[in-house]
């Protein structure tokens, strides 16, 4: 048996067999648990966060830009320099061009989304299949149990030989 294997089957029997608490672990909260404290999905969540906050960056509107130039030389004046030029400039993406970035950006968090769907599915099927495996180990120990009183009750109803 596996590591992970044995480390699961150990808490899921110390949550069916702990006396003191009233409250069991179902199979339901098992799954829920594993997918909560799931490093994979809470880091895909993470990801698919920022990619549904990426659109604002994505708008086509760049940040305006603000420049200052002084020109032209004068040695008569106190101040030498003549004109003076401030701008202010900014750039707009074509709207087409932003609508198409736009709709790609929404049809990759939909792919992550369904990427996160995928590995909790993934985690739901490996839980259920630990539980199986335990609910079977307990089964089986049941039988064992039940063919080793037999065994006695058989050894014990013998003929005496003496």
């Amino acid at each position: 048996m596996s590591y992970f294997l044995k480390i699961t089957l150990l808490l899921l029997l110390l949550g069916f067999w702990n006396p003191s608490h009233a409250q069991l672990l179902t199979i339901n909260d098992a799954v829920d648990q594993a997918i909560k404290n799931n490093a994979q999905i809470n880091q895909m969540r993470s990801q698919l966060n920022q990619k549904k906050e990426e659109w604002r960056t994505q708008t086509g509107i760049s940040a305006p830009e603000f420049s200052y130039m002084k020109e032209g030389i004068n040695n008569k004046a106190a101040d030498p320099f003549q004109e003076q030029r401030m701008t202010v400039s900014q750039s707009i993406d074509f709207p087409l061009t932003t609508a198409y970035r736009l709709k790609a950006l929404k049809e990759e968090e939909r792919a992550m989304e369904f990427s996160i769907q995928e590995e909790e599915r993934k985690v739901k099927a490996g839980v259920k299949s630990r539980y199986v495996e335990v609910t079977y180990a307990i089964h089986l120990q049941k039988l064992r149990d039940q063919q080793l009183k037999l065994a006695t009750e058989l050894y014990n109803a013998g003929p005496d030989e003496g």
